[in-house]
């Protein structure tokens, strides 16, 4: 469990840079418990909310705030949120992007569309391309549609939809929207329409087996090649998606429980005894970079998958 507070003393030092958290600063208080000679031991670590940002995304995404905080902070939990916890719809704006390279959900009103040009890439391809004028909140920007995208036929006055769009900093120095192969664009969307496609499972914790408090089952990308998968034994190479599971597990030594985990491939997982509640919980918390970057896997384990309700999840965290 995790949340955030002001400090209510000067006396507790931040986890992660060792500092004293001053009082009335706001601070990440992360609860846990253990097992110690029988019996249950709970711990409370605290962290500065500023350290917390760039280190315990996580936490900070599924904390529960009890609080004032400055709209500074309040802005940046939000987007850490977007980052860890939102798999749906966030539609903004066009006026209200700011970050590039990065990629949102945006709704704005055509103004009119420029005719296709081929591009070459930096690898020396051609591709086509397509310039789109939009306006959202009496600010102009562009779309730009790559690919098969450019065939979509767009008039003035449509309302557009782009679903994880990738935001880039544009010639003009403002930010322009790309709508490619892992974006979708929805032309005067019905508000049925809008919300099948964009629709997110809820954040979900299993108790189908004991583990750590505040710890949660999690997709992975694996940073070394030494972890074995905990059902077939082989390694799981460096750079591939994996699953982690919390669990307890036994120290032979001190002849008691220590909080641990195992990693899983992607398609073992179905096969661990808890497979169907592991992978529930793992999709509810996807981060949209691993759905940029391992969609393809993603796809196969939904198209592989016998199980009706993972496919629906994986259904509503992909765009196809």
């Amino acid at each position: 469990m995790s949340f955030i507070e002001m400090a209510k003393s000067s006396r507790a030092s931040c986890r992660i840079c060792k500092l004293k958290i001053e009082k009335l600063t706001p601070r990440l208080g992360i609860k846990s418990s253990f097992e110690m000679r029988g019996r249950i031991v709970e711990s409370l670590r605290w962290h500065h909310l500023e350290c917390s940002f760039e280190k315990l995304g996580e936490e900070v995404a599924n904390a529960e705030i009890q609080a004032d905080l400055s709209a500074e902070d309040i802005k940046k939990i939000d987007r850490i949120k977007s980052k860890f916890l939102s798999s749906g719809l966030d539609a903004i704006g066009i006026s209200d992007l700011t970050e590039h390279g990065v990629r949102k959900n945006v709704k704005a009103t055509v103004l009119k569309q420029m005719r296709v040009r081929e591009i070459e890439t930096d690898s020396g391809k051609t591709t086509k391309a397509r310039t789109v004028y939009v306006e959202s909140d009496k600010i102009r920007r562009k779309i730009v549609l790559w690919s098969n995208q450019v065939e979509i036929e767009l008039k003035p006055e449509d309302q557009l939809l782009i679903i994880r769009g990738l935001t880039e900093l544009g010639s003009d120095d403002k930010i322009l929207v790309n709508v490619d192969e892992n974006a979708k664009i929805l032309i005067n969307p019905s508000d049925e329409q809008t919300k099948k496609i964009t629709k997110a499972p809820k954040i979900f914790t299993s108790d189908q087996w004991k583990r750590p408090s505040g710890t949660h089952v999690k997709f992975e990308i694996a940073k070394t090649s030494r972890a074995k998968c905990f059902l077939c034994g082989d390694k799981i190479l460096k750079s591939e998606l994996k699953i982690v599971k919390p669990v307890w597990i036994e120290n032979e030594m001190a002849k008691r429980h220590v909080p641990g985990s195992y990693s899983l491939h992607l398609k073992h997982a179905l096969d661990d005894e808890d497979g169907a509640e592991v992978l529930k919980e793992a999709i509810s918390r996807i981060s949209h970079d691993i759905i940029d970057d391992f969609g393809s896997e993603l796809i196969d384990l939904r198209d592989s998958t016998e199980n009706s309700k993972i496919k629906k999840l994986l259904d509503e965290v992909l765009i196809n």
